[in-house]
């Protein structure tokens, strides 16, 4: 029996997911990268618009355990967490680029 991978989440279920970063690479080694991704995680569980159940952060790679309650305005908080880490994130690698070119 093959097995269909769900590429989607609703409200109100509990869900595994793992999230990668672009060609594997270790923002995550930064501790103020990892922070970033709390607080945002912290932000939207006092919102009450998620409920964390568990989460790793690896140097590539996170792995969230968690229910999305609510919307984040007429997003899932998933695409919010998704379009936030990714702006974030492309802003690091564009910092590090100007940085090793000077």
């Amino acid at each position: 029996m093959l097995f269909k991978r769900k590429s989607y989440q609703t409200l109100d279920k509990i869900y595994f997911w793992t999230g990668t970063i672009h060609e594997w690479y270790p923002i995550l080694d930064d501790q103020d990268n990892k922070k970033m991704i709390i607080e945002f995680l912290q932000h939207f569980n006092k919102a009450k618009l998620i409920t964390i159940y568990g989460f790793v952060l690896m140097p590539n790679h996170k792995h969230l355990i968690w229910k999305q309650n609510d919307r984040n305005g007429q997003e899932m908080p998933l695409s919010s967490f998704m379009k936030y880490t990714a702006k974030k994130v492309i802003t690091l690698l564009q910092l590090m680029r100007n940085i090793k070119s000077v």
